[in-house]
Order: structure tokens, then sequence, then C-alpha cells
């Protein structure tokens, strides 16, 4: 049925031919009759035609409307598909993220306690060869003071040594020869050779002199020796003492480092990573390129925010009502100014009419509009301006419409 009324819109009626007259001619009245048949049914067709049209144009409409709502609901479906995936995926970024960052807390405690283990272990190394460098300097100490004091008491002996040389040989000899007993004295202390002296001297004496320079000198190797080993022990005590102190900053510097390890491991338990959901709005950190560094942001709580804003506008209202009230104490002083000044300029006015009018000169028709005796003329002159005011409305008028239609 469809099909067949869509066939009959392309239906179309050819008039007869027999019903087209020739040239000159006439329809009979059975044509005529005929030809008003024809129209008849072909107005039926045309009618019948339209209100198919007509039919399948508001089905038309109607399939339309039909289409964009399925289009709309499809769109609107996708929509709602496309913001849940998104929400969906931002939710599983998130917590890949917060994954992220517990395994690297977890790897971050497992190192912070490896190295807590290798620094308490080091200390306690430290800890025992420090001991042990304390006792080699307690006992070098011992060793540099046993040193020292053999070193003074070998230099005693040397004094003891001078002075028994010049009793029993310088003392003597100089009862012969002073000059002598002096270049003997010379000779023993830089340890020179006797023989050189000049003859003079006693055998006796110079036996003896020989004999307490030999000991002086042995006696002087002594004291090399012993200076060689106070300066030895002393050197190595030196060392020992710079070691200790190596060994007791090193050993500040470690348990310096394990506290600040011991706090930050504490602190780890409260000073976790999370993530947030924030407005870009919300966000007032200075954002990089890149990306931005929030390390040393801090997040407000919402209802401190809100409570710090209704201070600050209940302080800004108050600011501005005394602005507004500065403003209309000043605009009340304006108005008086502006009001003493109206009433100087108009007493300035009256006053220069008051002399205009004691100057004016009175003239005979002057005197008869004072008198009121020109009221004629000036009724005619009040006719006159009416005329000619209605003559001009009604050519503006003319004007106007001539105007209109040429636009």
């Amino acid at each position: 049925a469809g099909e067949s009324k869509v066939n009959k819109l392309n239906e179309t009626m050819e008039k007869p031919a027999h019903l087209i007259p020739g040239e000159g001619e006439d329809l009979t009245e059975e044509q005529t009759k005929e030809l008003k048949e024809w129209e008849a049914q072909k107005k039926a067709l045309e009618a019948e035609q339209e209100t198919y049209r007509k039919a399948l144009e508001g089905e038309n409409k109607k399939l339309r409307a039909e289409i964009l709502e399925e289009c709309k609901k499809f769109d609107d479906g996708m929509q709602e598909l496309i913001d849940a995936r998104l929400k969906t995926d931002y939710n599983v970024y998130e917590q890949e993220l917060y994954k992220i960052k517990l395994i690297q807390a977890v790897a971050q405690e497992e190192d912070d306690i490896a190295a807590s283990i290798a620094l308490k272990k080091s200390l306690t190394e430290m800890d025992e060869r420090r001991e042990a460098a304390a006792r080699a300097v307690d006992d070098f100490s011992s060793e540099v003071n046993e040193a020292e004091r053999l070193l003074e008491g070998l230099k005693t002996d040397s004094a003891n040594m001078d002075k028994v040389f010049k009793k029993e040989v310088v003392d003597p000899a100089s009862a012969g020869s002073k000059d002598v007993a002096e270049m003997l004295l010379r000779t023993y202390r830089r340890r020179g050779d006797l023989q050189e002296l000049p003859p003079g001297l006693a055998d006796d004496l110079m036996q003896k002199a020989e004999e307490l320079l030999e000991e002086a000198v042995q006696h002087d190797g002594l004291v090399a020796e012993a200076q060689a080993a106070a300066q030895a022990v002393r050197g190595e005590l030196d060392r020992l003492t710079w070691t200790l102190k190596q060994m007791d900053d090193s050993i500040h510097a470690a348990e310096e480092e394990l506290q600040e390890l011991e706090t930050r491991m504490m602190s780890a338990g409260s000073d976790l990573d999370l993530t947030f959901m924030l407005k870009q709005g919300q966000v007032e950190v200075e954002q990089a390129a890149v990306a931005t560094d929030f390390s040393d942001a801090e997040i407000v709580e919402k209802g401190v925010i809100h409570a710090n804003n209704s201070l600050i506008t209940t302080s800004g209202k108050e600011k501005v009502s005394i602005l507004f009230e500065i403003k209309d104490f000043r605009k009340g002083i304006h108005v008086l100014q502006w009001e003493n000044s109206r009433l100087d300029l108009e007493e300035e006015e009256l006053l220069q009419r008051t002399k205009d009018l004691q100057l004016l000169r009175v003239t005979k028709g002057l005197q008869s509009i004072i008198k009121g005796s020109d009221e004629g003329k000036t009724a005619h002159e009040n006719s006159s301006l009416e005329k000619l005011v209605s003559y001009q409305t009604k050519v503006h008028g003319q004007r106007v419409k001539e105007k209109a239609k040429s636009v």
C-alpha cells in the first residue's frame, strides 16, 4: 500500500488529445462535459497527492525529531561514558601514583634501616679503635715522661760533670795561669783536643783533664741518644694524638648522621605522601613550565580560608562604609560650596540687572509697554507667530513623508 501511494505521487494526468481543440475549432458539448470530468479527476488526484505529500512531510518531521532525539540520547550517553572513563582513568592513575609512593616509602625505610645498622656497627668499631688509640696515647705519654725524665737526669749529670771539671782541673790550673785555665775550660766545653793547649799545665792536671773530657764525650753521646729517643716518642705521641682527634671527629660526625637518620625515620610515620584532587583555581603555587615543585607548599583547610575571607570581607565593608561617609560628607561640603557660589552669582546678576535698569533710557515705546497700552499689538504678533508655527509644522510633516517614501 505504501509503495502504491508513492507511485501515485509520481502519477501525472495528460489531457486527451481529442479534448484539445484545433485552431479555429470549438469543443462539442460531450467534449466539454468530458473535459470537465477530466479536470475534476485531475484536481482530485492533485488534492490526494497534496494530502499524501503533507502527511509524508509531517511524518518526515516526526522521524527527524525522533532521530535528533536519539542522536542526542546517544551523544549524552557517550559523554557520560567518556566522563566515567576519564574519572576511572584518574582514579587508576591516582592509585598507581599512591602505590608508587608507598613503594618508595617502603624502599626508603629499608634503606634507612640498613643505613642505621651500618652506622651503629661503624660507631661500635670506631669506639673500639678510639679506645685502643686512647690507651696507646696514655702508654706513649708515660714513655715520653720517662724519656724526658731520663734526658733531664743526663743533662743534670752533664752540669755536675762541668762543675767537677771546673773544681778539680780549672780551679787548680788558674792558680798558675788564669789564661791557661780559661783556655782549658773553653776547650773542655767544646770538647776539643787538650794537646793543643800551650805548655805549662801540670801532668797530673792534664791527665785528670783528659779523663774528665773523655767521660764528658761519652756522656754527651748518652745525652744525644736520650734526646733522639725522647724526640721519637714525642713524635709518635703527636701522631697518636692527631689520630685520636680524627677519630673523635669521625665519631661525632657519625653520631650526628645517625641522629638525623633516626629523626627522619621517626617522622616518616607521620610525614606521608598523599594524593589530593584540587581544582585549578585552588592551587596558588607558581606553576613551572614542566614540573611544579610543591616541596614547600602547604595545604590549608577550606574552613580557615572561609574564616579569613569573612574577616577580610567584614573589614572591607567597614572601610567601604567609612569611605561612603567621607564621600557623603565631602559631597555635602561641595553642595554647600556650590550653593554659596550660585547665590553669589545670582546676587551679582541681580546687582547688574538693577544697575542696568537704573541706567536704562525710557523711550515712548517703553513707556507704552510699561503702561500696558500695547496689548493689541502683542496679540497680533502672537497670532502671526502661531500661524507661522502651524505652517512650519505642516511643511515638516510633508518632508518627513517624502523622505520615508524615498527610503
